[in-house]
């Protein structure tokens, strides 16, 4: 795209650019990002689950006084 002599061009960062196949395909940089990704979500979900733990008090349901 050129707007007033000065031209902008996509490069992607996590495709690869090819797209004659139809199946989007990962570079090496989207590869990392997406197990970084999976990683933080992990993490969520063992906080979350020691967070809800800790509500029921001692695991029988619960709420402790």
């Amino acid at each position: 795209m050129c707007l007033a002599s000065v031209c902008v061009r996509f490069v992607p960062r996590y495709f690869e650019k090819d797209i004659q196949s139809g199946v989007p395909t990962l570079t090496q940089a989207g590869k990392a990002a997406l197990e970084e990704e999976l990683k933080y979500e992990d993490d969520a979900d063992e906080n979350k689950e020691a967070v809800e733990g800790g509500r029921r008090g001692d695991g029988d349901g619960s709420v402790p006084s």
